[in-house]
């Protein structure tokens, strides 16, 4: 595997699909691309790449994120200082948060109540602890 030319492949494709593309990843050995559009798939496949059919864009992930943050900011402790770092989660076409452990099913749970960010798809990891200060600004 040339891990080189798959993150230049994967330069390209961001370049080539623009707004459609929502983020790559290696995984076994392989470059991996999701987009928003059914038709760029061949071109993901064209180029090598495993192609991903997802409903939300980079933007509007990158949007959750923020809205993720700020809801965080409303909610009384412990849960206000219980997640620990947001990230795009290209596979599903989501976000992942990283959570303190002790209270993963406490926030899953509100999340998925109170929907601040509507049907995003949002998976959960416990968190390894705080690595910066991720409460909201």
């Amino acid at each position: 595997m040339d891990q080189d030319a798959l993150l230049q492949t994967n330069d390209q494709l961001s370049e080539a699909l623009g707004d459609e593309y929502v983020q790559g990843w290696i995984k076994d050995g392989q470059l991996n691309v999701s987009t928003t559009s059914e038709e760029q798939l061949s071109v993901i496949e064209e180029a090598g790449a495993i192609g991903h059919l997802v409903q939300f864009s980079s933007e509007e992930l990158r949007s959750a994120i923020s809205e993720i943050m700020k809801w965080q900011g409303k909610q009384e402790n412990p849960v206000r200082t219980a997640i620990h770092a947001y990230t795009l989660n290209p596979e599903t076409g989501g976000i992942t948060l990283s959570v303190d452990k002790s209270q993963l099913d406490e926030v899953q749970k509100l999340i998925e109540a109170e929907k601040p960010i509507g049907e995003i798809p949002v998976d959960y990891k416990q968190s390894g602890g705080i690595m910066s200060p991720a409460a909201t600004q």
